[in-house]
């Protein structure tokens, strides 16, 4: 609670998104319509952005800028890197993209709310200049909702500098309805309260008083604001009216334990014990975690002892005794698990899939030391170190990724470096070489028969394979017919018969002349073709070759490892000087607190041995 008192924040970061998604922040025309995109890594950053994986969105989104990808989406991109950046706590990095891009109107894109949650994110780290410095570039350009909570963070940025009546002026512009008015008003009596002014933080809290408060939330920080007011009317003297304040605090309130103990403190500075011992009774009964319920132990024998009933009092001390040694052993346990066991397990980060810094959910321990540090994990500066923790644990993880993909991508590497190398050699480039020589001989070789055969203007030399055969058979016979030297009359017929066959052969070459001629040409068209197919692709080969030989991946590859090295050392160390930090404040935690019961024990063993020494009969029985 008392994290949200003081960092109080407005929406989760899915309102962001929806934002972003609306093109409330960037252009609609961008966001609201995948066919307008029109680089196609961008469309692939909006995806992993729209699945809500941000680090891939990021990567992407950074990889495409580093190659100069995003032509058509680069003033767009870099917005919507600036929004992801704050989304993940980089405030500096999402400053400078805002301040770079949005120092000039652009269309589509609302520059206030960028500014807003930039604001926002600085007032929840508590860097209140940096808030400040962003808060005012969108001084009086902010409405609804978002104005309020504007409003608010500049009048809790003016009461945290001192300034109570410039906060006070800021806080009246909300209307009453405003959901930061209650926390306003309880910040404002702390304030008071811690300057001494009793009177003016009791004040501050009875303006709670006077709100329509309905939600769960705002009635235990009511609570809260009775037991504050409570406890500065005692230290104003006006024990009545203590009592009566802590009496409206819900028996259901987690702030109950505090109301117990100051109502039963206000009664005994009025000498009426038996009224104290009342709630004392019922706070003792509660969980041994709480300080006041510590406090109780020791309240309860010291009233027994002044209403002069000692026999009670040794009882109630000795009691107390058994539970500080038994608490304070189980602290001593906590110490040991923060100290030698994994974070990881203590807050398990894979669980948790959200990574925005704006999410207002806090990061919990699983174990059973989990409640003795409920102080600390509701503070801010335990948050943020957790948050920077898990951001680091998966970091490391993702660079260890990246680390096993590229020991992958070295032996692909090499093993198309081998490939390459028998590509490379005489033997297969010759290879390639002398089949595309074959083609190139084929292909003039065919041009010939039909440049021949067109000039010829005859069926003769595209006849086919049977119409030659049977050609080459007439010759045969008739120069047999020659070599016999006979006359006659037979052979007189035979020389006619052959004739009449070279005729026949004659005719049939004509009349597929023309289907001959078209049949040549396409086969030629198709020889063409493929030689020049061929040509390009081996012309393609030899270039590749000797690129590769010039620019091979194996040097880029080593250096993106190089680089992937050394990130991996910065993050290791930071994470280990994170994870020391976690445990350093969860250990002084836990120490503290087993100083407070060591304290609480000696005091009632010292009450215990006092009682004896003063030898009273009832004791001694």
């Amino acid at each position: 609670m008392l994290k949200k008192v003081l960092f109080q924040p407005v929406f989760p970061f899915l309102v962001l998104l929806s934002l972003l998604s609306s093109g409330v922040l960037f252009s609609a025309k961008c966001f609201s319509k995948p066919e307008s995109v029109q680089d196609l890594r961008y469309g692939v950053v909006l995806y992993h952005f729209y699945q809500q994986s941000y680090f891939n969105a990021l990567t992407e989104l950074m990889a495409a800028q580093q190659l100069a990808e995003l032509p058509n989406h680069a003033e767009n991109a870099e917005l919507l890197q600036g929004g992801m950046s704050l989304s993940y706590g980089l405030d500096g990095m999402a400053e400078d993209i805002f301040t770079r891009i949005l120092s000039e109107p652009v269309e589509g894109i609302d520059r206030t709310t960028a500014w807003f949650y930039l604001a926002k994110l600085e007032y929840q780290r508590g860097d209140t200049e940096r808030a400040k410095s962003a808060l005012e570039k969108i001084e009086g350009q902010t409405s609804g909702i978002l104005a309020e909570q504007a409003d608010y963070m500049k009048a809790r940025i003016l009461l945290a500098s001192g300034d109570v009546d410039a906060a006070n002026q800021r806080i009246a512009q909300l209307p009453i309805t405003s959901v930061w008015l209650p926390y306003y008003y309880y910040n404002l009596g702390v304030v008071e309260t811690a300057r001494g002014d009793w009177q003016a933080g009791i004040n501050a809290f009875k303006q709670l008083q006077q709100l329509p408060i309905t939600n769960t939330e705002e009635k235990a920080l009511r609570d809260r604001a009775y037991t504050a007011s409570g406890f500065a009317y005692m230290a104003g003297g006006e024990l009545d009216k203590a009592r009566k304040d802590f009496s409206q605090v819900r028996i259901d309130s987690p702030l109950v334990d505090r109301a117990l103990l100051g109502y039963g403190w206000a009664a005994a500075q009025q000498n009426d014990y038996q009224a104290a011992l009342s709630p004392w009774r019922q706070l003792s009964e509660h969980s041994l975690l709480y300080p006041s319920v510590q406090e109780s132990l020791l309240a309860i024998p010291y009233a027994y002892e002044t209403l002069g009933s000692p026999v009670n009092a040794l009882h109630e001390y000795q009691k107390a005794v058994q539970l500080y040694q038994r608490e304070i052993s189980r602290i001593d346990s906590a110490i040991t698990v923060f100290n030698t066991d994994n974070l990881d397990q203590l807050f398990d980060f894979s669980a948790l899939d959200i990574d925005e810094w704006l999410v207002g959910g806090e990061i919990l321990p699983i174990n059973e030391q989990a409640p003795y540090l409920a102080q600390l994990i509701a503070s801010h500066k335990f948050q943020q170190a957790i948050k920077n923790l898990r951001d680091l644990t998966r970091m490391a993880r993702y660079l260890q990724q990246a680390s096993q993909r590229l020991e992958v991508l070295t032996a692909v590497d090499l093993e198309q470096q081998q490939l390459w190398q028998a590509v490379i050699s005489d033997t297969e480039l010759q290879s390639f070489q002398r089949r595309q020589a074959a083609l190139l001989a084929t292909r003039t070789e065919l041009a010939a028969e039909l440049a021949e055969a067109v000039s010829e203007n005859t069926g003769e030399r595209l006849a086919s394979e049977e119409q030659k055969s049977l050609a080459a058979l007439l010759n045969r016979a008739e120069k047999r017919l020659d070599r016999l030297g006979a006359v006659g009359e037979e052979v007189i017929g035979q020389r006619a018969r052959i004739g009449l066959y070279r005729g026949m052969l004659a005719w049939d070459n004509n009349e597929s002349y023309a289907d001959g001629i078209w049949q040549h040409k396409k086969q030629l068209k198709e020889v063409v073709e493929l030689n020049e197919q061929s040509q390009l692709a081996l012309q393609q080969v030899e270039q590749a070759i000797g690129n590769r030989q010039q620019s091979a991946f194996t040097p880029r590859i080593k250096m993106t490892a190089d680089r992937v090295a050394r990130y991996q050392s910065r993050v290791n160390t930071t994470l280990a000087a994170s994870e020391l930090n976690i445990r350093s404040l969860a250990i002084a935690e836990l120490e503290n607190q087993q100083r407070r019961l060591t304290h609480y024990l000696a005091q009632a063993k010292l009450a215990i041995a006092r009682l004896y020494d003063r030898g009273s009969i009832e004791v001694i029985q």
